[in-house]
């Protein structure tokens, strides 16, 4: 048996529709054999290695299909009947399917990560998990992953590689890139929530402003200060609102990412201020704020003045003595270190005295108008002026006899001798303010007003009186000012 392989060709590559996927491209491989002896059935088999290919009758052109992947195949021709007839044919074809196509074996998705900062969702994270192959990919191996513009970095074929992305909501478009070839590319769309949901403030800015006092540059306990600010949040109330509380004072319901301002006491004490979201109490950030006084001008205020009554001193008759007191309480604002303060009036000190306590002084009750001057013992600026006044109580007119000598019987009968009645004044010549003598019934026989004696020579409108007893009242003043009242009788006789 003999066997003649008259005609073999073989056929182009066949991609068989997956231009990227060698592993199904083929050929064809046409042939006609024929015999001498061969089997009496007319047919022959065809073998490549182990694997049979077919039984095919001599003298027919016939075809097989066969791997295209640039292997050599060796392909037996042999007689059906006789093993030992056969005859070989080595064929081979490179494979047609070389455009680049990428595959993503596997992609997770991890969970959120928010980075140990459970109310900052700005740095929440998730990873992408995956594992790519290629047909035809790059000559490296390896392959890009983009997102967006950035680049998140180069990796190898077939590994399981890892992605970190912003756990935002957002949907990321992932695009896998063979290193070598733009064109050969996959895509897959990934997504994660943020995982920080707790509430958090955050102020953006705060500013302490100036001392303000309020037009009162001496009275402190108006001055005030601004306290401008702005705040922010993460996971904050649904209306984006929030408290701003001092102590146990509420100063007010504020708009998030807004500037803001509050006002408070200039005192130099140190104020907490708690900003709170709206919606949850334990979700606040605090700040200490602090601003001195700015009203440091001196200025003194008479709390009280009381004006007492005049006094006599015991000498109901001597106005020289009378007094009155004056009490008084004086507060300051920005006074002296030694909280003291100095009374004048006129060119006279009437004392040193502490602040916020009540004083006294006392001064002449004659009528005068005294001008009481305060001032602060440190600043000659600083002062508070009073004007006070008292009656003098000393009315009381006394006898005095001591001095004088008044007869008391007088005989107007015009022999010479006691015909005049008039006063013996021993030592001082007064001054007879006024002087009334009156009969038995009371009427006024004789009177004097501002003459330095009396003399009265017992008659009435230019006729004797009647002998009796008649009585006088007479008011001198002594050398000192002071008037003295003297009354008695006067006995006429004839």
């Amino acid at each position: 048996c003999s066997l003649s392989a008259d005609s073999i060709t073989e056929g182009d590559c066949n991609n068989n529709s997956t231009p990227s996927d060698n592993t199904d491209d083929s050929f064809d491989v046409n042939f006609t054999v024929s015999a001498q002896n061969g089997s009496a059935s007319g047919t022959y088999v065809v073998t490549q290695g182990n694997d049979s290919l077919g039984v095919f009758e001599y003298n027919k052109e016939q075809k097989i299909t066969l791997s295209a992947d640039g292997n050599t195949y060796t392909l037996r021709f042999k007689d059906s009947d006789s093993g030992d007839c056969f005859v070989e044919r080595e064929v081979s074809q490179n494979s047609c399917s070389d455009e680049c196509a990428l595959t993503l074996e596997s992609v997770s998705i991890g969970d959120c990560n928010d980075n140990s900062t459970p109310s900052d969702n700005t740095d929440d994270s998730f990873d992408v998990n995956f594992t790519l192959s290629a047909q035809n990919g790059s000559t490296s191996g390896t392959y890009s992953v983009t997102q967006g513009n950035d680049s998140l970095g180069v990796f190898e074929y077939n590994k399981e590689q890892k992605v970190t992305l912003p756990a935002d909501g957002n949907t990321y478009t992932l695009i896998f890139k063979d290193s070598d070839s733009g064109d050969c590319f996959v895509e897959k769309e990934v997504s994660q929530n943020s995982c920080s949901d707790e509430c958090a403030l955050t102020l953006e800015s705060v500013s302490i402003g100036d001392c303000n006092d309020n037009s009162t540059p001496s009275d402190n306990t108006d001055d005030s200060f601004e306290v401008s600010f702005t705040v922010s949040a993460q996971n904050s109330s649904a209306g984006g609102t929030y408290v701003v509380t001092q102590g146990n004072d509420t100063l007010g319901v504020f708009e998030y990412n807004k500037e803001q301002k509050i006002t408070l006491p200039a005192d130099g004490n140190t104020y907490t201020l708690i900003f709170k979201d709206i919606d949850s109490g334990d979700c606040f950030v605090e700040r200490e704020v602090s601003q001195n006084s700015c009203s440091d001008e001196c200025a003194l205020t008479l709390d009280s003045v009381s004006i007492g009554d005049c006094n006599d001193n015991s000498t109901p008759s001597d106005n020289t003595d009378d007094s009155f007191d004056v009490s008084f309480t004086v507060s300051a604002q920005n006074s002296s270190a030694g909280g003291t303060y100095v009374v004048t009036q006129g060119n006279d000190t009437l004392g040193v005295f502490e602040y916020n306590k009540e004083q006294k002084i006392s001064l002449p009750a004659d009528g005068n108008t005294y001008t009481l001057i305060f001032k602060d013992s440190d600043s000659g600026d600083c002062f508070v002026e009073k004007e006070v006044s008292q009656n003098s109580c000393s009315d009381e007119i006394i006898t005095d006899t001591t001095s004088i000598y008044v007869p008391n019987i007088f005989s107007p009968d015009g022999d010479g001798i006691n015909d005049i009645w008039y006063i013996t004044f021993i030592n001082f010549k007064p001054t007879i303010v006024e002087a009334v003598i009156f009969d038995r019934w009371g009427e006024k026989v004789a009177k004097w007003h501002d003459v330095p004696n009396v003399n009265w020579d017992g008659t009435f409108n230019g006729k004797k009186v009647n002998p009796g007893v008649f009585v006088y009242y007479i008011i001198y003043k002594k050398i000192d000012g002071k008037e003295v009242l003297l009354m008695g009788d006067i006995t006429v006789v004839r």
